[in-house]
């Protein structure tokens, strides 16, 4: 024992006190300046029998004073204790059950949530919480506030705190937003147990978990159960979460008329093609939420789907007058391409058999084409052009379809989009056929005769595509026709 005692280096409180100092937080720091200061300390085993009681109190009061917290990160910096050991036994040292309790349950939820996913998947890979030395701090501190004002019988705080840590994990990355929806639910259940607030505080609490549930989750199920909530409530009060929010926000009533106005639509385009009359349904209601919040702009964007859905559920009257509100809006916006797109669907409901009236599509076909142009909307032109080339198809008046077909073949190659390119290219194609089909039929029947130029004409178009339907070689057919006739006279 002797022997391995000579190589070990004595080292005095100075040095120790360095060492240490280096590593730990920087709270730590302020711990008694006078260890750092010291050259020369008496050791116990240098000392006689009869100053010892002494140098022991010297000793003590060089010691740093640390708090029972100050102890606990330092075995935390030194043995690499798990942060969320030392905050459960710090927690237990302030008799703080509940607070407890509730990380576990978390520590629990964590665990099932990860067990759900299949190995390599993003759930699965995610950050625990144990291991999160800044949610877990965030989280005891927060817990520790909680636990104190309820055992004041102070709901309004603790709902409060909930919140507070709802939003710093919410603001976080997407894998801890599961901690952000238990702590809504927290700030909910005790806010709910407040009296004599006019229902203020809940509301605050839902407003902000529905925006949470459509904005973070896309849960629009849950959100329109929420923001109903807060819709009713905060009828007629001049409440406003821009003090919680950190945001210049309008009252709670208008902001949640305007997540109500995009929850619908967002759930009206999603079922609108397979449920056109749950999605009329659906935009219905966001019509009234989009009037209520007082945006223009909104109220024109579910103008426009409900028209599209009224189309699809066969309603033409009605699309057609939600049609002209919406043109009447966009207007008065000036917004080109929204005019474009009312342009468009006026000319489409007028087109359907309801209403039959091709002077009126061709208005507003046309109005499409010349609105798009002159604002430079070169997708728009494109589309207007394809649009009044199918219209004048359908018509079968060929030769002004071919020229508009064409025409949104040339601009939407020019843009690049190349399958819109194609449509275009395939049905100039279908109206150009339309307009020699006349001729390919009477070629055809000479062949029928066994006219020997009328089947070498097929055969070189059928071959190498030379055309049989020029001016020249149409006269010169129908010259030999004549010469026939009159032979066979």
């Amino acid at each position: 024992m002797k022997g391995r005692l000579k190589d070990v280096q004595r080292r005095d409180l100075g040095t120790f006190g360095r060492q240490i100092r280096k590593g730990f937080p920087g709270e730590l720091s302020k711990a008694n300046s006078e260890i750092t200061e010291a050259t020369t300390i008496k050791t116990l085993a240098g000392v006689r029998s009869g100053e010892m009681g002494k140098v022991k109190d010297e000793l003590k009061a060089m010691l740093p004073i640390l708090t029972s917290s100050e102890v606990r990160r330092c075995f935390i910096f030194l043995f690499h204790l798990l942060p969320h050991e030392a905050i459960i036994d710090e927690l237990k040292e302030g008799n703080y059950e509940e607070s407890i309790q509730y990380l576990k349950e978390l520590f629990e939820l964590d665990e099932e949530i990860r067990r759900k996913a299949d190995p390599g998947t993003l759930i699965w890979e995610k950050p625990r919480l144990k291991k999160n030395k800044n949610a877990m701090s965030r989280l005891r501190d927060g817990l520790i506030i909680v636990e104190q004002a309820k055992n004041a019988g102070d709901y309004i705080s603790t709902a409060a705190e909930f919140l507070n840590m709802a939003l710093s994990f919410q603001a976080m990355i997407w894998e801890w937003w599961w901690v952000a929806e238990r702590l809504y639910r927290s700030a909910l259940e005790n806010a709910e147990l407040i009296e004599d607030d006019n229902h203020q505080t809940s509301t605050f609490v839902h407003y902000l978990y529905g925006r949470f549930l459509f904005e973070q989750i896309q849960d629009m199920a849950g959100s329109l159960y929420h923001l109903n909530i807060v819709h009713k409530a905060s009828w007629k009060k001049s409440w406003n979460a821009s003090k919680i929010t950190g945001r210049k926000e309008e009252t709670i009533f208008r902001e949640c008329n305007v997540l109500l106005y995009k929850v619908l639509l967002m759930h009206a385009q999603q079922v609108g093609c397979d449920q056109p009359d749950v999605a009329v349904k659906a935009c219905t209601e966001a019509l009234a939420r989009a009037t209520d919040s007082g945006h223009y702009e909104y109220i024109a964007n579910v103008l426009y789907e409900l028209g599209i859905n009224q189309l699809r559920s066969g309603d033409v009257k009605l699309a057609f007058q939600n049609f002209s509100k919406f043109l009447a809006i966009v207007k008065r916006l000036s917004d080109p391409e929204k005019i474009c797109n009312a342009y468009m669907m006026i000319a489409l409901a007028y087109k359907l058999c309801e209403l039959n009236d091709d002077v009126n599509t061709e208005k507003y076909l046309h109005l499409f084409i010349v609105n798009a142009v002159e604002s430079g909307l070169t997708r728009k032109a494109a589309q207007a052009h394809y649009c009044t080339g199918e219209h004048f198809l359908n018509k079968r008046k060929l030769d002004i379809a071919t020229f508009h077909l064409e025409k949104s073949f040339e601009l939407y190659n020019k843009l690049g989009l190349s399958n819109d390119a194609d449509k275009a290219r395939a049905l100039a194609g279908v109206s150009k056929g339309q307009e020699i089909i006349d001729q390919y039929i009477h070629l055809v029947q000479q062949c029928g005769t066994a006219d020997p130029k009328a089947i070498t004409m097929l055969c070189q178009w059928k071959n190498r595509r030379s055309v049989f339907w020029t001016e020249k070689k149409e006269k010169k057919l129908h010259a030999e026709d004549s010469e026939k006739f009159a032979q066979g006279n």
